[in-house]
């Protein structure tokens, strides 16, 4: 459904982007084939997007068990791994305002043991970045602080694209980082 003075309503098929007003969502589910991530490459790449996907293992009910997602534009990456003997949950790829971002739909994935452990994970090519906690800057310990399972979503801005949201705080990169509200 498209928004805009009045409402346009169509029949979407399942599996395909989602539009809203302010960006657009993709769920992957366990049941998505290789052919159905292909087909949603080719149709993230129309939009300025690039999807990649990895390391993709299934169980014998052909059920995704194993995935490596990234997600990018000229703005900000995105990147997770699920791994588990289980089928993977829900993910869902967005774009929001500019910004992509990948989100786990299923707080029982296996998650990093530890905020740090999560962060090094995610942070691998920026030195010294800003951290933004719930939209306000804060400090590294007060993101490690944070119980990793209080997180909704984190996102990584490189640099230039940190800079330009943040100004020079952003020089280095952001970390943004979304905790589940209750």
């Amino acid at each position: 459904m498209v928004l805009f003075q009045s409402a346009v309503f169509a029949q979407e098929k399942k599996g395909f982007l989602q539009n809203r007003f302010d960006g657009y969502s993709e769920t992957i589910t366990k049941n998505h084939t290789k052919e159905k991530l292909d087909e949603l490459k080719n149709t993230l790449a129309t939009t300025g997007v690039q999807f990649t996907y990895s390391n993709l293992d299934f169980n014998k009910q052909h059920e995704i068990t194993h995935i490596t997602l990234l997600v990018k534009n000229k703005k900000s990456s995105s990147t997770i791994t699920l791994d588990s003997k289980e089928p993977i949950p829900n993910v869902s790829i967005g774009e929001a305002y500019g910004f992509v971002s990948i989100t786990v739909d299923d707080s029982k994935t296996t998650q990093p043991a530890s905020t740090e452990e999560l962060l090094n994970k995610n942070n691998s090519r920026l030195e010294n970045p800003i951290y933004i906690l719930d939209g306000k800057i804060v400090s590294k310990k007060a993101v490690i602080a944070l119980n990793v399972n209080s997180i909704q979503s984190l996102e990584v801005l490189q640099k230039e694209s940190a800079r330009k949201t943040y100004g020079n705080k952003g020089k280095n990169g952001a970390i943004i980082i979304t905790t589940k509200r209750n």
